[in-house]
């Protein structure tokens, strides 16, 4: 498995979690920060891995060979 690859992966699952954590973080109180945000940051953490990853890829893409 590549780079691009295992980052894609990982912003996937990590965008995922991130959703679950923002939809259903708001029935569990922690005391010093909520889950929401936790997963608000982790989905936007998510997304800029997948991007970085399409990034990689495409700069993989241009590259010449040889």
């Amino acid at each position: 498995m590549n780079t691009t690859t295992k980052n894609l992966l990982e912003g996937g699952v990590t965008l995922v979690a991130g959703l679950a954590l923002w939809l259903f973080g708001d029935r569990v109180d922690l005391p010093v920060i909520s889950l929401v945000k936790i997963g608000v940051v982790a989905s936007c953490l998510g997304v800029v891995q997948l991007g970085y990853a399409g990034y990689l890829s495409l700069g993989r893409a241009h590259r010449p060979k040889g």
